[in-house]
């Protein structure tokens, strides 16, 4: 789901740094949304506002990285002369 509302952009963007932070910390599956909302500073309820659960972070976040390469890629097809080589590159550097 794209958030669009910029309360719902800033919330999603601490949640989702807030993951990154846990799990330089803890293995994922220790990691609870008790945890996560905590490390954020926001409440249970602008998690589940925004998510069904915490794969979906995950997957939000993979799907906005690989839009903006995308993105990239059609506007300026010449700078990806390579493009297979290019989509792994893109998903090693995530």
């Amino acid at each position: 789901m794209i958030r669009t509302h910029p309360a719902n952009v800033f919330v999603c963007e601490c949640i989702t740094q807030s993951l990154f932070r846990l799990l330089k910390r803890k293995i994922y599956s220790e990691i609870t949304v008790t945890d996560l909302v905590h490390e954020a500073g926001v409440s249970r309820n602008s998690f589940y506002r925004n998510y069904q659960n915490m794969e979906d972070i995950i997957q939000q976040f993979l799907e906005e990285k690989t839009s903006k390469w995308w993105d990239s890629f059609i506007i300026e097809p010449e700078r990806y002369p390579h493009v297979i080589a290019e989509m792994f590159q893109h998903f090693l550097d995530m």
